[in-house]
């Protein structure tokens, strides 16, 4: 399935949902804690091309920030763009001819999402699910932690688009006008197409807090 057939089933499944359904309009904001796999710190295609790899990527875990808005009730279509920044880690790569080099690396990913939230229950307190589509924008720097030492690579940053998906549950509060989220959402950053670029599967946790206002 390419990305293309992924968001148009999202769509076409949102638009049979029952107009009664489609009652509620609410916005609002998130933030929390960003954890990411190891292979986030991954070298990207462009420099494991010029022959480098990794002995040992890492990523440390860091924080988001998000926009979403939500229209339904007990099945919602949903749409947000985050920010999720992993603070500075270091790292060890090879050229595979015995040169290594440690360098401090950084990332930082914004995903664009569309999917679909399934309310399981009615009352003050519910808990829900979702499923997503995402494409995202994952930048990479990497640096020399010594100012004697220039960085190997031809590049010493690197921003590229990648499509993927996000599975996520929680427990909303809600108040009327107001509702308040503690989550938990795993997000795919390469799940389409990440394979056929010889990229590991990268992936990392958002466990956060959101509040929405109705309009």
């Amino acid at each position: 399935m390419n990305i293309r057939t992924f968001f148009a089933l999202a769509a076409a499944f949102a638009i049979v949902v029952p107009i009664g359904s489609i009652r509620a309009q609410a916005i609002g904001v998130g933030a929390g804690l960003a954890i990411p796999s190891a292979e986030i710190g991954a070298l990207p295609e462009s420099v494991r091309n010029d022959g480098w790899d990794d002995i040992e990527s890492r990523a440390e875990r860091g924080y988001f920030i998000e926009v979403r808005g939500r229209l339904g009730s007990e099945t919602s279509l949903t749409g947000a763009v985050s920010y999720n920044r992993f603070l500075d880690a270091t790292s060890d790569f090879s050229d595979g001819s015995g040169r290594t080099v440690s360098l401090i690396t950084s990332q930082a990913i914004v995903p664009a999402s569309l999917g679909l939230e399934l309310t399981l229950g009615e009352g003050l307190v519910s808990p829900w699910a979702t499923v997503e589509g995402t494409i995202s924008y994952f930048y990479r720097s990497f640096e020399s932690p010594y100012e004697s030492t220039p960085v190997p690579f031809r590049i010493e940053s690197s921003g590229e688009t990648r499509y993927g998906a996000a599975v996520g549950a929680g427990t909303s509060l809600d108040l009327g006008v107001l509702r308040f989220d503690a989550f938990a959402r795993a997000q795919f950053v390469n799940l389409f197409g990440g394979a056929a670029a010889g990229e590991p599967t990268m992936y990392f946790l958002q466990l956060g807090l959101s509040g929405y206002f109705g309009l």
